[in-house]
């Protein structure tokens, strides 16, 4: 067997496994959990876990804490042992689409409890004896979890969120947020986008071209065509001609460009217009490259010249059959943010892959873990018409949550205009430095 393969099972052996985890349920459970109990740890192999779950998990991004509960008050135990004291918490990813249901008593797989938990002991030993098994990864397995086998614990808190390990979280930019509302990912490297719904892809490029080069469709952006920089053209050139010198690589650079001046049509002006259909030049420098209509030869001729003159982040979609060395020339560049393609595989870092509803992904992680990521580019993005209220009196109710820390005032501002609910803690973090968005928080939006 090759390390690092992927294993697939057949359908006895997931049988067999689904059977060993319902044993070490039976033999771990003893009916009724703790009161509020989520889980308990049914296994564990270093980062690789084996949970069993008393209620339904909010989804495969779950919350772990660092401390057990009391076998029989549900009290969160202390490091010493004592009762009371709070959690530190962590994230795991469930390597499965859903728990598997199991009824303690039959011994027979069953669906998901549809009764709440509750705060009542009469209630929660009512609840019928159902159980979910979940195999799940710890994000982080550099810091060792002090759970055991056997351990209790409880649900995330809600408006709480563990810190994402340093991979998903120092990054350069924002690609999303963990789960359906969670932190936000950062993630450090590139990534490679495969999307094929037209809606994926808008998405993608738009949350993370901004103040970055984004070579792509204009439709996909939403912005208006603006001339490409005709320093492209040299490089088109040599394209066309790899044998020519640099020196008469310049001569013919100058000449194609008193041409295009001229509106002349001769042999190179129309294969340029067939490779560049429709598009305009200027010698100004332009952060999006409308790539629409052109040819292999031209989006070649385009990422030679950002990886030989620009020096800005890049944003890619690269929709041309066959991969060039220019695209793997980039993959390994540090200027690289995301290439957006249909399929293929690139080697970069982090792999972002989208799901059948709009605005949901799956990033893959080294190692093979996977993060279901959530695009929200209207949380984020502050219109360049948005005007400031000046008074909390004027700040319009949102639908976000969890929100950023800002950094400038308008950020602030926007960000508490967004929120869907009152955040006392974000607004207690910001009130020294953006006291209007701080009060606008508790007062315009309640």
């Amino acid at each position: 067997m090759i390390r690092g393969s992927k294993l697939r099972l057949s359908s006895q052996g997931l049988a067999r496994l689904e059977e060993d985890g319902f044993s070490r349920l039976d033999s771990l459970v003893r009916w009724p959990p703790p009161p509020n109990a989520a889980g308990i740890v049914l296994a564990r192999d270093g980062s690789m876990l084996l949970l069993g779950y008393a209620i339904k998990p909010s989804g495969p991004l779950l919350g772990l804490p660092d401390r057990p509960m009391d076998d029989s008050s549900g009290v969160i135990k202390s490091s010493t042992g004592n009762e009371g004291g709070g959690s530190n918490w962590r994230w795991a990813v469930s390597k499965e689409a859903g728990p598997t249901w199991w009824d303690l008593e039959t011994k027979r797989r069953t669906i998901a409890p549809s009764v709440a938990s509750s705060s009542t002991l009469a209630a929660w030993m009512e609840q019928p004896k159902v159980m979910g098994v979940v195999r799940a990864k710890l994000l982080d397995d550099q810091t060792p979890w002090p759970m055991g086998v056997g351990s209790w614990f409880e649900s995330l808190p809600t408006g709480q969120w563990p810190e994402l390990p340093l991979s998903l979280k120092d990054g350069e930019f924002i690609l999303g947020r963990a789960g359906n509302s969670g932190p936000s990912v950062k993630p450090r490297g590139g990534v490679h986008a495969r999307a094929g719904k037209r809606a994926d892809q808008s998405l993608i490029l738009k949350t993370v071209s901004s103040e970055v080069i984004c070579l792509a469709d204009s439709s996909l952006v939403d912005l208006e065509p603006k001339p490409l920089p005709n320093r492209i053209l040299w490089h088109w050139l040599k394209q066309i001609h790899p044998r020519l010198s640099k020196l008469l690589i310049d001569e013919r650079f100058e000449r194609l460009i008193i041409d295009i001046d001229q509106k002349r049509s001769n042999l190179l002006t129309r294969k340029l217009s067939l490779d560049f259909p429709a598009k305009t030049w200027s010698s100004k420098q332009s952060l999006h490259l409308d790539s629409t209509g052109v040819s292999l030869r031209a989006a070649r001729s385009i990422l030679t010249y950002l990886l030989d003159e620009r020096d800005e982040p890049m944003v890619i979609h690269w929709r041309w059959s066959g991969q060039k060395e220019e695209l793997h020339r980039l993959t390994s560049d540090s200027r690289c943010r995301l290439i957006l393609t249909e399929r293929s595989s690139l080697p970069l870092p982090f792999t972002l892959s989208s799901k059948e509803k709009i605005g949901h992904f799956t990033l893959e992680l080294p190692g093979r873990i996977k993060v279901p990521i959530t695009l929200d580019l209207q949380s984020r993005t502050i219109p360049s018409d948005w005007v400031e209220p000046k008074t909390p009196l004027e700040l319009i109710k949102g639908n976000s949550s969890n929100p950023e820390t800002p950094k400038n005032r308008r950020q602030a501002i926007w960000t508490a205009c967004s929120l869907g609910q009152p955040n006392d803690i974000w607004a207690d973090k910001i009130e020294g430095s953006y006291p209007l968005a701080a009060c606008g928080e508790g007062l315009g939006i309640r």
